[in-house]
């Protein structure tokens, strides 16, 4: 199993983990060293997204354990294709706005990342029992990601994933017109593969869809003019197919090498061109060597990328002063919340400073005007210097994500409502 697929699957673990902890309270033993956790799992990453309770460095432990596990090797801060990297406070921030405008897609400007994020953190919202600090991060990525693409021509033409494996299928079978074609997989990426396919195809191409979930399928395949086949169908379909896109969420390859041997028997060396965008595969990687068989992954469709996407690069430096843009209105918006919480804080001081002197006076029966003045004004000076320090210390911290967990923090010590970030989560 290759390295991204063992990852992912130690996240999801790890993630299911502490939605248990949150639904059904601490076991024995430690707390979770985090507060909010979101998992983004996409066809080319595995990124865990968490706000740290105080040590931020066994937050990090727990989060880069399952990257590890996988014989991933930390590549530094610096985020680049292929590599396993920490990032931290803004530093982290910066790259989810990133990620949203399309700027670490393996396609530059691909536009349903932003959906992605969205689903990730709206999935936190409701497993952590709500994910307030994630869903206001993940609400500026989404003004990023929206920005980017009315604003900038980063997401211009199609050069998505699936629209790449399309053109490539057009360009090694000489055009689809007529041509029996098999997708396997009704999700995100099947349906924008039909799509392209039925363009590319036109009216004689036929297009025939298999999924797990028989009603997916026909809703698939009844808007592209399609038709439906089960799963157990496949190896009679592949024998007369002339291309097959797979992307479904099997664990499993759906084509190994006993079926792709199988079937290439019964074409008699007619070629069988193969497109896997699955993660994990849907194809075994074996199924190349046979005889009549091309197979091209999402390794293979990288590497043809370039050419589609050099007017899109020279959009990228507008997409990233629209990202600084937004981690800036992220950060006042975290400052905001800072000094909400310092002056609730102060509030609720002054109410018990104001209700205990009120009691305080009524025991002494009438004191004069001068005993009244000494118990404010000392009273007063009480509440300042108790209050001045931790206020101080949590306006100086120069982290803006630590600054708001420690303003939270003082919140949750003194039993008063944590104001929240976002109203809600995100909308996907």
């Amino acid at each position: 199993m290759p390295a991204l697929e063992r990852a992912g699957a130690g996240a999801h673990e790890l993630a299911d983990t502490y939605a248990r902890v949150v639904r059904n309270g601490t076991p024995a033993g430690p707390r979770p060293p985090f507060t909010e956790l979101a998992l983004l799992s996409t066809c080319n990453r595995v990124e865990l997204y968490a706000v740290a309770r105080a040590k931020i460095h066994e937050a990090r432990s727990e989060l880069i354990r399952p990257f590890l596990a996988a014989g991933l090797e930390p590549a530094g801060r610096t985020p680049s294709p292929g590599t396993f990297y920490t990032l931290e406070g803004a530093d982290a921030a910066t790259h989810l706005c990133r990620v949203a405008a399309g700027l670490d897609s393996m396609v530059l400007g691909e536009p349903q990342i932003a959906g992605q994020v969205a689903r990730a953190v709206r999935a936190a919202w409701h497993e952590n029992g709500g994910a307030p600090t994630l869903a206001a991060l993940a609400q500026a990525a989404q003004r990023a990601g929206r920005r980017a693409r009315a604003e900038t021509g980063v997401a211009r033409g199609p050069a998505g994933v699936s629209a790449v494996a399309v053109r490539v299928a057009v360009e090694a079978m000489g055009g689809l017109a007529g041509r029996n074609i098999v997708v396997l997989g009704a999700g995100k990426i099947g349906r924008l593969a039909c799509r392209a396919l039925r363009a590319a195809a036109g009216e004689d191409g036929r297009i025939t869809v298999v999924n797990r979930t028989r009603s997916r399928a026909e809703a698939l395949a009844s808007g592209v003019g399609g038709r439906v086949a089960d799963l157990a169908a496949l190896e009679a379909l592949l024998a007369e197919a002339d291309v097959v896109l797979a992307s479904t969420t099997s664990p499993v390859p759906l084509i190994d090498v006993d079926l792709a041997t199988r079937v290439s028997a019964r074409r008699r060396g007619r070629p069988l061109l193969v497109l896997d965008l699955a993660v994990p595969r849907d194809v075994a990687p074996g199924v190349g060597a046979i005889d009549g068989m091309r197979l091209l992954d999402l390794d293979d469709l990288r590497s043809r990328l370039d050419h589609l996407l050099a007017d899109r690069r020279t959009h990228v430096p507008a997409v990233e002063a629209i990202v600084a843009e937004e981690i800036h209105a992220w950060q006042r918006m975290g400052d905001a919340e800072v000094t909400g919480a310092i002056d609730a804080l102060y509030r609720t001081a002054e109410r018990a400073r104001r209700g205990e002197v009120a009691r305080f006076l009524a025991e002494l029966g009438e004191p004069d005007e001068e005993t009244r003045a000494r118990v404010e004004h000392i009273t007063r000076s009480i509440v300042r210097r108790l209050l001045h320090e931790p206020a101080a210390r949590i306006r100086g911290e120069p982290e803006p994500e630590r600054r708001r967990a420690y303003a939270q923090l003082a919140l949750t010590l003194f039993g008063l409502d944590q104001p929240a970030a976002t109203d809600g989560p995100p909308s996907p």
